[in-house]
């Protein structure tokens, strides 16, 4: 029996009957996927694109590269020429998607562990703001592990990412386009995410909700949650 095993039957009550204060059963739970799931270091990102980008040109950052790149809103092309001009001095694409890439880390195999026992007992959902260089550069990634083998499928009733939808956390339409194409009530859900921006919208849509610390280890907080119900 692995650890996940351990804990999941060490708690106090099933994890299917696990329950709000308010006797609403949680059936769903719908994860983000980087800095809960996947391990991210932005700093390196951040840092090499500091290098390069020019502070005074940068205003507009995120509602017009950032965003709109995580929405689908536009090509890898068009979000490398974006950056390029917001440069002090342009450096070949290549440059700017290495810097892109940088934060990537990985997924530890104890968390898609944890996510098959979760399944046993729960229907789980993945939530995530993610462009399309992140996406098949983390899809590659994994496909190195046998394990993740197939993980959306293998680990997930569904997937949803902002860059295949349209929309992004914690825009109220995000969680509304879930809620339809899952077929899953939002009272039914615990959401889990590391940005209080996201989660505060998650709960005012009438989700159970935690905010994860990635300085801590997923695992912990969801097993601590069931044990708390």
């Amino acid at each position: 029996m692995n650890s996940c095993e351990e804990r999941l039957q060490a708690t106090s009550v099933d994890c299917a009957s696990l329950c709000r204060q308010d006797g609403t059963v949680i059936r769903n739970i719908l994860f983000d996927f980087g800095n809960v799931l996947y391990d991210l270091d932005e700093a390196r990102t951040e840092g090499l694109l500091r290098e390069v980008l020019d502070p005074l040109k940068c205003g507009d950052l995120e509602e017009q590269v950032l965003h709109p790149y995580e929405r689908g809103e536009c090509s890898e092309e068009a979000f490398i020429n974006r950056l390029q001009r917001r440069s002090h001095t342009p450096r070949d694409g290549s440059y700017y998607l290495h810097a892109w890439n940088a934060m990537l880390l990985g997924m530890p195999s104890h968390r898609l562990a944890m996510l098959g026992q979760l399944r046993k007992r729960y229907a789980l959902y993945l939530l995530s703001n993610i462009n399309r260089s992140h996406l098949s550069a983390l899809r590659r990634q994994l496909a190195g592990m046998p394990e993740a083998e197939d993980f959306e499928q293998r680990y997930f009733d569904a997937v949803f990412y902002s860059c295949e939808i349209g929309h992004r956390k914690p825009e109220p339409k995000c969680f509304h386009y879930v809620l339809a194409h899952a077929g899953i009530l939002a009272g039914e859900s615990l959401f889990v995410d590391d940005r209080s921006e996201n989660i505060e919208a998650a709960r005012r849509l009438g989700f159970r909700v935690h905010r994860h610390d990635p300085a801590s280890e997923i695992g912990d907080s969801i097993f601590n949650l069931v044990s708390e119900s």
